[in-house]
């Protein structure tokens, strides 16, 4: 053994090399000490190149400096640093920072710097990382965090970058940043923003706050309490608010909102909204509303479609359309038909046409106006042009005048 100088070191066993410093032990073979004062090694091949107060009990380890630093998991470094501890399994690798942790039977793991970062691994975890931060947590094997405040990265293959109190529940689930976001589904992913949740097996939220997404597959992009329930898989709320899919559980899948606000698609498949305020679609597969103030498609109303407009309603008419307008209402009658525009309309027949204001429908395969106005040419019967001659009309029957009238303007009364 070799002491070099100092006061007070002590090698207690053989090939033990004290450099110098004060009070230094080395209790191990081929144990190391550079200098600095109180430092203790009881592994053998260990090493501790300065500092003050650290200790290294196992084998093949090394402490560069710092104080109060300690070693007890075999085969690994503490760089530097005050009142770091490694505990695990050993491979284990801290750079510096204070009072952080590498606990359990961690083995493989590291964490940078910072301070009071914890792994704190389970049996047989290994690989876990932490750059940096404040208060951060890894349990799950091969996570990662890599800075912020109070992080948790709990689920095997997880991943924090940064922000503050988010968690990473599931296996490969990943939060990038913001602040109090859980990404608790399996493969589940949160971008950033506030309060975000995903549940659903590889849901997505990509920022916005207080945004759910319960269902697999599918995206909240961003925006503020958007709710993506679960068993609506393939599905996606781009922005807004108050936006919902969802319903009673049955599965449907592909339903879009765009940018809507308090809108909502429920136990629908494929539908979509676009845009606008307090839209409802409700049961019908592949029915669209595209924007306006709500507007609402429902019942057996599938491919039905609003474009825009206020309190329109398509109730159960499967094909059915509705332009623009206020107050239109095409009935569960009305299959394959359409209310151009204008208000207080309501079609109850199928394939039939409303152009106009205050017009039920009284038959099927008609068009309803309140008033017509033909630029050129006008004929009644026949699908075969005529004439093209403006303003001629032209009948493949007889054209009655006074149809409904009363007795007194008819001739030739018998």
């Amino acid at each position: 053994s070799f002491v070099g100088g100092g006061l007070e070191n002590c090698a207690k066993c053989l090939v033990v090399t004290i450099a110098g410093g004060q009070r230094n032990t080395g209790s191990a073979n081929y144990a190391t000490i550079g200098g600095g004062f109180c430092n203790r090694v009881s592994g053998c091949l260990s090493t501790i190149a300065g500092g003050y107060v650290n200790c290294i009990t196992t084998q093949c380890s090394f402490i560069g400096g710092g104080c109060l630093n300690l070693i007890t998991g075999g085969t690994s470094v503490i760089g530097g640093g005050t009142e770091n501890s490694v505990s695990g399994a050993g491979h284990n690798t801290m750079g510096g920072g204070c009072r952080n942790f590498i606990g359990g039977n961690a083995s493989y793991a590291y964490i940078g710097g910072g301070l009071c970062n914890v792994t704190n691994a389970g049996s047989g975890t290994t690989g876990q990382t932490i750059v940096g931060g404040l208060c951060n947590t890894v349990n799950g094997a091969y996570s990662s965090i890599v800075g912020g405040f109070k992080n948790t990265a709990s689920g095997d293959f997880s991943f924090i970058g940064g922000g503050c109190l988010n968690k990473s529940f599931s296996q490969q689930s990943a939060v990038v940043a913001g602040s109090n976001n859980n990404a608790t589904g399996p493969c589940s992913f949160i971008g950033s923003g506030a309060v975000n949740y995903t549940l659903g097996i590889a849901a997505n939220v990509v920022g916005g706050c207080y945004n759910n997404n319960c269902s697999r597959a599918s995206i909240i992009g961003a925006g503020e309490f958007n709710n993506l329930e679960s068993n609506h898989e393939d599905s996606a709320i781009v922005a807004g608010y108050n936006n919902r899919i969802g319903g009673d559980g049955t599965s449907c899948k592909g339903n879009f909102i765009g940018g809507a606000y308090n809108s909502s698609i429920c136990n629908s498949g494929c539908s979509s909204i676009l845009g606008g305020f307090q839209h409802s679609i409700n049961g019908p597969t592949r029915a669209t509303i595209l924007g306006g103030d709500c507007n609402c498609i429902c019942g057996a109303a599938c491919n039905s479609v609003i474009v825009s407009g206020w309190c329109n309603k398509i109730n159960g008419g499967c094909s059915a359309f509705i332009g623009s307008g206020y107050n239109n209402i095409i009935s569960s009658t009305g299959c394959q038909s359409a209310i151009l525009g204008g208000w207080n309309n309501t079609l109850n027949h199928n394939f039939s046409f409303i152009i106009g204001a205050g017009l039920t429908s009284t038959d099927t395969l008609t068009t309803y106006a309140n008033s017509v106005t033909v630029d050129q040419h006008l004929q009644v019967g026949g699908t075969t042009s005529m004439t093209t001659t403006t303003g001629r009309i032209d009948a493949t029957n007889d054209v009655v005048a006074f149809a409904t009238s009363d007795r007194r303007l008819k001739c030739n009364i018998k």
